[in-house]
């Protein structure tokens, strides 16, 4: 049988004191471990941010890079217009 972690990454992060006694507390009544109530916890923070068109959790809309026009149908060299541009006026004075 595969192990249940298998799938899993490993975080680890610092919550106050506070927080974590709110954790453990909810992890008993709910009769699960702390692990369980946070990754409950964050799946449906996800969603529900997700939703929200202005959070930064929301999916992004895919841009359409086909829309985009060159600006330039035919490349010009400006390079050497300015080149001599320059030397010209240099020269003039």
């Amino acid at each position: 049988m595969a192990d249940p972690t298998e799938n899993m990454v490993l975080r680890t992060i610092y919550l106050p004191k506070e927080l974590d006694q709110q954790l453990k507390a909810a992890a008993i009544r709910g009769d699960r471990s702390k692990g369980d109530v946070i990754r409950e916890l964050i799946a449906a923070g996800m969603k529900t941010l997700g939703e929200d068109k202005t959070s930064y959790l929301a999916p992004s809309i895919p841009v359409r890079t086909h829309a985009v026009r060159p600006t330039a149908v035919k490349p010009r060299l400006v390079s050497k217009h300015v080149k001599k541009k320059k030397t010209r006026a240099l020269a003039k004075a």
